[in-house]
C-alpha cells in the first residue's frame, strides 16, 4: 500500500498570547482516540485489503506519562509492541520511543504504562533552502571574549544537524593543525615542507588550487589550496590528499606562493556522522577516515547548513561560521518523522548543545502538539539542548487562509486545484468548545459535499469517493483542542479535478471561531494548489517551529533591511507568539557539497535558523548552566541589541535580528581587574556621549559613559578628556535611583558612589542623610577611562544614574540622567 500520509517535512530554502492549554493537561482515553487517525487509516486499509496477509509491523512513535522503566519496556514488548534500539538502548526523547507495532490491540498493555499517544512514525518532512555572519556581530565575539585563556567560538561546544548529510571532506570542516610550514619550489610547482628538510618530497604536494591556478594571486578570502599527491588535479583524500590554507602574512587579501606560508588542515570538525540510510555511524579519529568517503550530502543543503554554523579557519578565509570551534554531528536522513526522533536521540545521547533543525511541515495541528514539537520541548526540559528550527517559507505564496465564522454564520475559503501531485493536501484547522461544525467542499460546477458534523467524525478516517474528487480524509483533535481536517490524495487511483472549489465551515451554534487552512502542494512555490481568497501571510509558521521550547527562526533580508516576504510569520494558529528572532536568510554564501567548486548561495529561513544554532554554541560555550535556560534566554534578550528589541515578541521580527556579541554579552560577565584589556568590554554601548568642553580640566572632563547591568551588579566605564585624575579632592561621583522610584532617596537618588584616590565608597539614603553602604564596590582606571562596579541591592534594580565629576571648586562636569532601559535585559 502506498503511504497515506507525508507529513512534509519541508527543508526550508526557497530556489501575543491567545488560547493556550498545557498540552499535558489534555488528553483523550475514550476508545482509541489515542492512535492519530493516519495510522488507523493504515491499519484499516491493510485489515480489508489484505485479509489474510499475515501481520506486519507498523512503524510509530508512542508518548507516555513518564520515561519507562527497563520492566515497563519488557512488560510492554510481551504484547507485540517491539521497541527501535541502538545499541542495545531503546532510541526515544524523554517519554517518547520509537517502535513498531502490529495492531490496536497490541497498544492496550501499553496503556497500564501510561500511553498517551500513538502517531504514525511515517511522516515526511522536506527541507526548508556573501558572507552574513559579520551582520550577526559573531566576529566581534571571538576576536574580543574569552572564557579564560580561549576565545569564545563555540570550542568544546557540539552542535547536531538533523539534514540531508554534509560533505565532510569539505575544506570548511578542517581545522588548522600545527603552526605554519614554509613552501619550497621545484621548477614551476610548490610543495609543503612538512618535515622541514627544504626539499621537495613526495608526500609534500604538489600544492594545487580548487578555483585558481596562479600561485601569485591566490584569493585568501574564499579559496583553498591542497597537497595532490599524485597530481591528478583533483582533491582525493582516499590518495592522502589534504587541504591547506594560505597565511597572507602582508594582509594584502592574496596568497603569493613564492613568499607566503601554509597551513594544513588535518583535524575533522565532524565528531560524528550518522547515516539514518545504512544505519552505519561514523566518528572522527576511528573510522570517519578513507572508509566514509561514499557518505556524504546529495542534496548539499545539509552541507550549506553546517558550514554557516562551524564552518571554516578565523583568520585564514572569510567563509567563517557562526561558531567555527564547535564540532558537528551530522545526521543524514530521509526526514520521516520517525527519523526526526531517532535523530534528536542520537543527538542527545551523544551529549548535543544544540540542534538545528531546517525542515518543515503544515500537515500537523500547528499548536505545538505534533510529536516532533513536543519532542523539540523534553530536549530542553531534560537534557538542557537547544533546538533552533527554521521559521517556514509559506509567506507571499497564498497557500494560507484564514477567516472567522460567527455564531449561526458560515465562511469559507476559495482556492485553485491543477493536477496535484501525491501527497497534496488541504488542512483545516480551528478551535471550538462544542465542535458541532460542518465543513463542506465544493466543486468547480458548484456542487456541495459534505464532509460532515465534525462531532460525527472527529477520530474517525475515511475515503471520499465523489465523482470531482477521490482522496482520504482525516478528522481529528489535538491535546490542545485544535481541530483539524485533511483531505489528501495519497494512492495512484485519487483524483482532485482542476478548477475553482471552495471549502467552507458551519457554526450552527456555539462561539465564533477562527479558521485556518494550509494548500500544500509539496513545493513553496508550486501552483497545483493555492488559494484565490481569504489569503492570509499570518500564521506560517511551520511544525517543528511551533514547539513551545523551541527557537524558531525568520528570515532577515541585509539588503532591504526587512523581513524576506517568503518568511513565515507568526503568530502560531492559537495565538501563541513565533517566531523567537530572525536571522540573515536571503543570499547567503556557504559551503556546496562539492570539492571542485566550493561556494553556493541559497536563501530562506533554512539558511537563517543555523545562524542562531552557531550563537548558541557561543552562549553554551560562555555559560556553566547545564539547563539551557539561559542561553536560551540570552539568544531572546540579546536580539535587536540597543536598536530595535521588541518585548513582546513582534509577529515578524521575534525579539529582533539575532545579534551575537548582545546575546553574549548579556550573558557574560564583565571583567574587573586593574589589566584589563578595553576589548573585553566590546558590547557594551555608550550611554552618553559629549564633547570636549573649554574650561574644564581633561582628566574631569567626561567624554563617554558605557552602561552595563544584571541582576549582580551595575558596571560603567567612564572616558575623560585625559587619563582620569580621581584623587584628593577630585571625585568621580554616581548617583543612582536603584529602586526605580524617583520618590525616595533624596531627590530620587538612593545611593551615591564616591571614587577618589584608587578607591570606591558606597553610601545609602537613610531617610535623613547618606551613610556607608554595606553594598560593594570595586574601581580601576586603564588609559582614559575610569571603571566602576556596584553590587545591585535586589535582583530588579533600577536602572536610571548620573555620572558627575567634581573638585574643590564643585561640580565639574555632568551626565544628567542616563538609563539603561531598553538596553540591558535579565536571563
Amino acid at each position: 500500500m502506498k503511504r497515506a500520509i507525508t507529513l512534509l517535512i519541508l527543508i526550508i530554502a526557497t530556489a501575543t498570547s491567545g488560547f493556550y492549554v498545557d498540552a499535558e493537561l489534555y488528553q483523550s482515553a475514550a476508545g482509541y482516540d489515542y492512535v492519530d487517525t493516519t495510522l488507523r487509516m493504515d491499519w484499516e486499509t491493510l485489515e480489508t485489503s489484505y485479509p489474510s496477509a499475515s501481520p506486519g509491523y507498523e512503524e510509530v512513535l508512542l508518548q507516555f506519562e513518564d520515561e519507562l522503566l527497563p520492566h515497563e519496556l519488557d512488560s510492554i514488548q510481551e504484547s507485540g509492541i517491539e521497541f527501535i534500539r541502538r545499541r542495545g538502548e531503546p532510541v526515544h526523547v524523554g517519554r517518547f520511543y520509537r517502535a513498531r507495532t502490529i495492531s490496536f490491540d497490541s497498544l492496550i498493555k501499553a496503556r497500564e504504562f501510561g500511553l498517551l499517544r500513538v502517531s504514525s512514525g511515517s511522516k515526511q518532512f522536506y527541507p526548508s533552502l556573501t558572507s552574513s555572519v559579520p551582520a550577526t556581530r559573531a566576529p566581534e565575539v571571538w576576536n574580543n571574549l574569552n572564557i579564560g585563556d580561549a576565545s569564545i567560538d563555540g570550542t568544546g561546544v557540539r552542535v547536531a544537524v538533523i539534514d540531508t548529510g554534509a560533505t565532510w571532506l569539505h575544506p570548511s570542516f578542517w581545522r588548522v593543525t600545527g603552526e605554519p610550514y614554509d613552501v619550497v619550489q621545484l621548477g614551476p610547482e610548490f610543495y609543503v615542507d612538512l618535515d622541514g628538510d627544504l626539499q621537495p618530497d613526495l608526500d609534500e604536494g604538489p600544492i594545487r588550487v580548487v578555483h585558481d591556478y596562479t600561485p601569485g594571486t591566490i584569493e585568501a578570502s574564499d579559496e583553498y589550496l591542497y597537497i595532490d599527491i599524485d597530481d591528478d588535479g583533483v582533491f582525493d583524500f582516499g590518495d592522502g590528499d589534504r587541504w591547506l590554507c594560505g597565511v597572507d602574512s602582508n594582509e594584502d587579501g592574496e596568497i603569493d606562493l613564492y613568499s607566503e606560508d601554509v597551513v594544513l588542515l588535518n583535524e575533522s570538525k565532524v565528531a560524528l556522522f550518522y547515516d539514518q540510510y545504512s544505519g552505519a555511524v561514523y566518528q572522527r579519529g576511528v573510522n570517519l577516515t578513507s572508509s566514509a568517503l561514499s557518505v556524504g550530502d546529495s542534496h548539499g543543503h545539509g552541507t550549506h547548513v553546517a558550514s554557516t554554523i562551524a564552518g571554516g579557519q578565523p583568520g585564514f578565509t572569510q567563509m567563517v561560521g557562526m561558531a567555527p570551534g564547535a564540532d558537528l554531528i551530522i545526521i543524514r536522513s530521509p526526514l520521516q518523522s520517525s527519523d526526526i526522533i531517532d535523530g534528536i536521540h542520537f543527538a542527545l545521547v551523544n551529549e548535543a548543545d544544540v540542534i538545528n533543525m531546517s525542515f518543515s511541515s503544515f500537515l500537523g495541528f500547528m499548536d505545538g502538539t505534533d510529536i516532533e514539537d513536543l519532542a523539540v520541548n523534553e530536549a530542553l526540559r531534560e537534557y538542557g539542548c537547544i533546538s533552533t528550527l527554521a521559521a517556514g517559507n509559506l509567506g507571499g505564496r497564498s497557500k494560507h487562509a484564514s477567516f472567522a465564522v460567527a455564531s449561526g454564520a458560515s465562511g469559507s475559503a476559495a482556492f485553485s486545484v491543477q493536477n496535484p501531485p501525491d501527497y497534496s493536501f488541504l488542512n483545516i484547522l480551528w478551535h471550538s468548545s462544542d465542535r458541532d461544525e460542518e465543513v463542506f467542499l465544493t466543486t468547480p460546477d458548484d456542487e456541495q459535499i459534505s464532509l460532515g458534523r465534525f462531532s460525527d467524525i472527529d477520530g474517525t478516517s475515511f475515503e471520499l469517493v465523489e465523482p470531482t474528487i477521490r482522496a482520504y480524509v482525516f478528522p481529528d483533535t489535538s491535546i490542545r483542542g485544535t481541530n483539524q481536517i485533511v483531505i489528501q490524495v495519497s494512492e495512484d487511483e485519487h483524483h482532485w479535478d482542476n478548477g475553482v472549489w471552495e471549502f467552507s465551515v458551519v457554526n450552527d451554534a456555539g462561539e465564533s471561531i477562527r479558521v485556518d487552512s494550509y494548500a500544500w502542494d509539496n513545493s513553496w512555490t508550486g501552483s497545483n494548489m493555492r488559494f484565490t481568497s481569504q489569503i492570509d501571510n499570518s500564521r506560517t509558521v511551520s511544525s517543528p517551529g511551533t514547539a513551545d521550547l523551541g527557537i524558531t527562526v525568520g528570515a532577515y533580508d541585509e539588503g532591504s533591511g526587512q523581513i524576506t516576504s517568503s518568511s513565515g510569520r507568526g503568530p502560531r494558529v492559537d495565538g501563541v507568539a513565533k517566531p523567537e528572532v530572525v536571522a540573515p536568510g536571503t543570499s547567503i554564501r556557504a559551503a556546496y557539497n562539492s570539492l571542485s567548486s566550493l561556494w553556493y548561495t541559497r536563501s530562506g529561513t533554512s539558511m537563517a535558523a543555523p545562524h542562531v544554532a552557531g550563537l548558541v554554541a557561543l552562549l553554551q560555550q560562555a555559560s556553566s548552566d547545564v539547563t539551557g535556560w539561559e542561553g536560551l534566554t540570552s539568544v531572546l534578550q540579546g536580539a535587536g541589541a540597543t536598536k530595535t528589541h521588541y518585548s513582546p515578541p513582534d509577529d515578524l521580527w521575534g525579539y529582533g535580528l539575532t545579534d551575537a556579541l548582545s546575546a553574549v554579552r548579556h550573558l557574560l560577565p564583565l571583567s574587573a581587574q586593574p589589566t584589563l584589556d578595553p576589548n573585553e568590554w566590546a558590547g557594551i554601548e555608550e550611554v552618553y556621549s559629549g564633547n570636549p568642553e573649554e574650561g574644564i580640566s581633561g582628566d574631569l572632563d567626561i567624554l563617554s559613559v558605557l552602561g552595563y547591568m544584571n541582576t549582580t551588579a551595575l558596571s560603567m566605564g567612564v572616558e575623560t578628556a585625559e587619563a582620569p585624575g580621581f584623587s584628593g579632592p577630585n571625585t568621580l561621583l554616581v548617583e543612582w535611583d536603584y529602586d526605580g522610584n524617583p520618590e525616595t532617596g533624596e531627590a530620587g537618588v538612593d545611593c551615591r558612589v564616591e571614587v577618589t584616590g584608587g578607591t570606591s565608597q558606597v553610601y545609602e539614603w537613610s531617610g535623613t542623610s547618606y551613610e556607608i553602604s554595606a553594598l560593594s564596590s570595586f574601581t580601576w582606571s586603564t588609559s582614559n577611562s575610569q571603571y566602576l562596579a556596584i553590587d545591585t541591592p535586589s535582583a530588579s534594580p533600577g536602572r536610571d544614574f548620573s555620572v558627575s565629576t567634581l573638585n574643590s571648586s564643585g561640580l565639574q562636569d555632568s551626565t544628567g540622567w542616563l538609563s539603561l532601559d531598553e538596553r540591558w535585559r535579565p536571563v
